[in-house]
């Protein structure tokens, strides 16, 4: 499984649009396979991805530039068809659509409910978007997406995959029902746990685990004391505890007193509040952080466990870039 393994960089989308084109050339040039770029908008912190999409598209050359995520509540699945479809002429086969249910900076500025049947909004979502970008016209009267003649007069040559972000086991099992990858945040101690889960979903399906990228978000630093690394991420790792469905949490066994302080706190922005509460343990799982031996270690670990993508959130901008992709990418494939 780990000869599979690839490497992708998420990027928060809070820089102006030259300088998120600039981090992912980097990533580019020290062998990210990947870029994943948020959609929070209209969060007062986030470019519009759309733009941050373009951008990186005509400023690189060779790595894949995919939406980490978009949701169906604030983008038509029709936006987002011609979206991908437009930005692929200018980067062929180098474009992916990565949706999902969204969150609270998309959806609450806007007055959007939140999480208004998930489930049900993201498949006819998807199955719109797939629709629209095989050339159908398309009328469809979903319970929550509708569409009344909709179609694109062009399309991209090569097939536009579509990826799931999912933090709950139901949305784990439609990951290998219906997409094309994972935008997984899914904690060390659960990877084995997501992957059977997303493979009931395949079995379901008829499909193969093989037909999937199973893709897992985390922070990451690298330092030659693992305590270093731990609090250059913390913050990081506190949000993505905060924002992991209380099932994973039971699978941990993570006290249920102690996760309702993290969320308690983040949901009132005391960040370094809810940060007190993460243990030495939880930054561990909620992250990939420590000496370099211990970074490919955890690496080798999630590949082992059915990861085919490594997705890292780096904090330490160009920098921790190239230290992610000389001593861990390198490291790693010239093992």
């Amino acid at each position: 499984m780990t000869e599979r393994l690839k490497f992708g960089l998420n990027l928060a989308g809070f820089d102006p649009a030259l300088e998120t084109a600039k981090l992912s050339k980097t990533a580019e040039e020290q062998g990210f396979e990947h870029v994943w770029i948020a959609d929070e908008n209209p969060s007062p912190l986030c470019r519009d991805v759309v733009v941050n999409v373009t951008t990186v598209a005509i400023k690189t050359s060779r790595i894949k530039i995919g939406t980490g995520i978009c949701n169906f509540y604030t983008r038509h699945p029709a936006l987002l068809a011609t979206f991908v479809a437009s930005v692929d002429e200018m980067a062929p086969g180098r474009i992916i659509l990565g949706v999902g249910p969204g969150g609270d900076m998309p959806l609450r500025p806007l007055g959007i409910k939140m999480w208004e049947k998930p489930l049900g909004t993201v498949r006819e979502g998807i199955e719109v978007v797939n629709r629209l970008l095989s050339g159908e016209t398309v009328d469809f009267e979903g319970e929550m997406i509708r569409a009344k003649g909709a179609k694109l007069s062009f399309l991209s040559k090569a097939r536009i995959p579509i990826y799931l972000a999912a933090r709950s086991p139901r949305f784990m099992q439609m990951i290998g029902e219906i997409a094309d990858g994972s935008l997984l945040n899914t904690p060390f101690h659960y990877m084995k746990k997501a992957t059977s889960i997303i493979k009931e979903g395949t079995e379901k399906a008829g499909r193969s685990m093989r037909d999937l990228d199973i893709g897992n978000i985390l922070p990451f630093a690298i330092e030659e004391r693992t305590e270093m690394a731990q609090e250059k991420v913390k913050r990081l790792a506190t949000f993505m505890s905060a924002f992991t469905s209380d099932a994973v949490h039971d699978e941990l066994g993570t006290k249920p007193e102690k996760i309702r302080a993290i969320r308690e706190n983040v949901g009132t922005g005391r960040i370094d509040k809810a940060a007190s509460f993460m243990t030495s343990d939880m930054i561990d799982e909620f992250s990939v952080a420590g000496t370099p031996a211990d970074c490919l270690e955890r690496v080798e670990q999630f590949a082992r466990s059915g990861v085919t993508q490594m997705i890292f959130v780096i904090p330490e901008g160009a920098e921790g870039i190239k230290s992610a992709g000389s001593r861990i990418i390198s490291a790693f494939k010239s093992r």
